[in-house]
């Protein structure tokens, strides 16, 4: 006889494996990192959040927000029976002007507002792991070694002042929604930790900001106050609301560090960010601080 939870499993829909736990669980998490349900799981199991099961969603964020939406009469939280709708913040917080149409109409505020959404306070997921001491650890654990550590801070540091500044762009290009690809590995040195191609990036964005500056009228009135500002102006004037903890790009950081240890010759059996990203969370119990956030965050 095939075993029940195969069965499920392959009979059911992605976006409705929820259905067979419903009388076996209290809390659901739908998350928007498509075949990374597995990492929440570990993480709920971490903070000691008992009858909670998480369900990837495909579509990403509009995959989430679609869920709940067309069917929000069988989400009603109720006692012993919770429903979370788990979303990146990204810059939804700061692009609030053009973001509408990615989350299907529902504004940033009234997504947060709604009692079964929560909006991480910090770019995504994996910027709740960007920790120096529980990457170190972590990376010795795989390694099964200690690393010195002055040598591998000042490395760790340097890697996040490159992050910073690629955050930053990728800040500029969502504010102004530009065509900027996310990906540290483009403009991440191979042999070295230093940033390459920086020029190709300023010319692009400054190039399509111009463009757009040359057509503001009513309907971009949100762009006003960058109106007579060239690209290093307007780059400047928003770089104030960056903030260097929540705003990071976390998961490119977590990609930079799988490379720096590459860079650094730690050879390290990380084979995939995923592993990587289940041994960090796999050792979180030892830094309450984590915990402590992410249980706030999580609202339990």
């Amino acid at each position: 006889m095939m075993n029940p939870m195969k069965y499920y499993s392959k009979s059911l829909k992605r976006d409705k494996k929820d259905l067979f736990y419903e009388g076996i669980r209290s809390i659901f998490i739908y998350v928007e990192d498509e075949g990374k349900e597995f990492l929440y799981d570990l993480l709920m199991e971490k903070l000691k959040i008992d009858g909670a099961k998480s369900f990837a969603i495909s579509n990403g964020k509009r995959g989430v927000i679609e869920k709940y939406f067309s069917h929000k009469e069988n989400y009603k939280n109720i006692d012993g029976k919770r429903y979370i709708f788990l979303l990146d913040k990204d810059f939804d917080d700061k692009c609030k002007h053009h973001n509408r149409e990615k989350m299907l109409g529902y504004t940033f505020d009234e997504l947060k507002e709604n009692e079964n959404f929560i909006i991480w306070s910090r770019y995504c997921f994996e910027n709740y792991f960007v920790d120096f001491s529980l990457v170190k650890k972590s990376v010795e654990i795989l390694k099964v070694c200690n690393i010195e550590t002055e040598f591998y801070r000042d490395n760790y540091e340097r890697l996040k002042e490159i992050v910073v500044k690629l955050s930053k762009y990728y800040y500029f290009n969502s504010y102004f929604n530009l065509n900027l690809e996310y990906n540290i590995y483009k403009y991440l040195s191979k042999t070295t930790l230093e940033l390459e191609k920086e020029s190709e990036i300023v010319e692009k964005l400054s190039r399509e900001f111009e463009e757009i500056m040359k057509n503001v009228n009513k309907e971009l009135e949100e762009y006003f106050d960058f109106k007579d500002m060239n690209f290093d102006e307007a780059f400047d004037k928003l770089s104030k609301s960056f903030d260097v903890e929540k705003d990071i790009h976390g998961k490119e950081f977590l990609k930079g560090i799988v490379e720096m240890n590459k860079i650094l010759d730690l050879k390290v059996g990380i084979p995939s960010l995923d592993r990587f990203l289940g041994q960090l969370i796999n050792n979180i119990s030892e830094y309450p601080h984590i915990c402590e956030e992410l249980r706030s965050e999580l609202k339990v």
